[in-house]
């Protein structure tokens, strides 16, 4: 019996595999709640079923999730323009699946949504077993599951619940149970890595789809994703219940497999400015953030809230400077002069450095100030002027001597580094420190 992770690694079986299940599997299909469940169990296909339910809640946003489910003959078979004369504004389409499976249609349902007005996302269906987090998280991405601060795009889904090949083998793989052989601190893991991978790839952090059922049976009803959006499952007309242990709310509720809607049936917990904002910047509306870090020396306002910057961020200009945001720093000052200068120098928040992590911080020697970013630091000083520090071995070895207090003293030139980065070095006040693959730490 071959074990799945290791069939992940071989082209061949990620084609056999590919060629085993069909259309692949959709959101809820083993939930033991859906009407979609059942079918052929070995390729994991699900039963298509009469959209038999006309309830919808009186409240929220409506939306619908969509797969190649919804496709004939390798043509999308939704009447969208329909959907939208009933209401609904956003939609969600399955791009991929373990990293064998991409949806044949998701390029025509994506477009014809969003063709009619709607805002649209794309999900990826989880198999942990098969391949790492981070691996299904690169394979979502190259077929569909990016990200973009435009208003349009919802933030990818990470849709991981009930195994739908539960105890089946398939091409001498053995699929593992509901939580795919992998429940508690292993499948917390699983997830934290397809999170962070998906935030570098993207700038987003994805929304989680489950219920509350898979959730506390396979993680153990982790705490540990508060700050990913919540989509629940839950098939009733009361609301989607107890939630999992990491939300006190959730974003999306998916309350049908069976109508009103083709595919399954969803609502956004909010209203549409909420939701076009969802498709902006996240949950978290950087706009209180923001108004927090205001201080009077950044002078008069020249410009709204800008959320138009890589990873999502955001800006506000001012007469002094302007405050920067992204979901993982939060609200920054970056005032004008020196520092400011050399990140600007860098590329900003797309340059090495990245996004500031604290305003100017001063108390340093001879007058000296810096400011953090995510990859590094600037530090100034009248003497010197302000030069970058990247994280790395250089920037190691000079805090290892105490830095502008130690023998070195303060940088008078920025890290660099040979093309390929295989050689890097930073002159100090007094003397130099290199870095080579080669030859490791120079201290002169």
């Amino acid at each position: 019996m071959r074990d799945p992770h290791e069939a992940g690694r071989d082209p061949k079986a990620r084609e056999a595999m590919k060629r085993a299940i069909g259309p692949g599997a959709k959101m809820g299909q083993a939930n033991p709640e859906s009407k979609n469940k059942g079918g052929n169990a070995a390729r994991g296909l699900a039963v298509q079923v009469p959209l038999i339910n006309t309830w919808q809640p009186s409240w929220g946003v409506p939306g619908v999730d969509v797969s190649s489910w919804q496709a004939s003959n390798g043509v999308d078979s939704v009447n969208w323009r329909d959907l939208w004369n009933q209401g609904v504004r956003f939609s969600y389409v399955k791009a991929s699946e373990g990293n064998y499976y991409s949806n044949e249609v998701f390029a025509q349902q994506y477009s014809n949504s969003q063709s009619v007005g709607m805002i649209r996302g794309a999900y990826h269906f989880a198999v942990p077993n098969w391949s790492s987090g981070a691996d299904q998280a690169r394979y979502f991405v190259a077929n569909g599951g990016g990200w973009s601060p435009d208003g349009v795009t919802m933030p990818p889904v990470l849709d991981i619940e009930y195994n739908p090949y539960t105890g089946r083998t398939i091409n001498g793989v053995n699929m593992g149970d509901t939580c795919y052989n992998m429940g508690g601190s292993q499948m917390v893991q699983w997830i934290a890595d397809f999170s962070n991978t998906m935030v570098s790839l993207t700038g987003r952090r994805p929304a989680i789809y489950s219920t509350t059922d898979w959730w506390s049976r396979c993680t153990g009803n982790s705490g540990g994703f508060s700050n990913n959006p919540l989509w629940i499952a839950a098939y009733n007309k009361s609301g989607p219940g107890t939630l999992p242990a990491s939300w006190s709310n959730f974003s999306v509720w998916q309350y049908s497999s069976d109508g009103p809607f083709p595919g399954d049936s969803n609502v956004w917990n909010g209203d549409y400015a909420g939701l076009q904002r969802f498709a902006t910047y996240g949950d978290t509306d950087p706009s209180a953030s923001m108004a927090t870090a205001f201080t009077g020396n950044l002078g008069g306002q020249t410009s709204g809230i800008i959320c138009t910057l890589t990873q999502a961020g955001c800006y506000q200009g001012f007469q002094n400077g302007a405050i920067v945001w992204s979901q993982s720093t939060g609200a920054q000052l970056s005032l004008n002069g020196p520092i400011r200068d050399a990140w600007g120098a860098s590329g900003f928040q797309g340059g090495p450095l990245g996004y500031p992590t604290t305003g100017i911080i001063g108390g340093l020697v001879n007058g000296g100030t810096y400011q953090s970013y995510q990859n590094g630091a600037i530090i100034y000083s009248p003497a010197t002027g302000a030069q970058i520090s990247l994280n790395g071995p250089i920037r190691d070895a000079w805090a290892s001597t105490g830095y502008e207090q130690g023998r070195y003293g303060y940088p008078t030139s920025n890290d660099t580094c040979s093309q390929g980065a295989t050689s890097c070095s930073q002159f100090f006040e007094h003397g130099s420190i290199s870095w080579s693959q080669q030859s490791g730490i120079v201290l002169q």
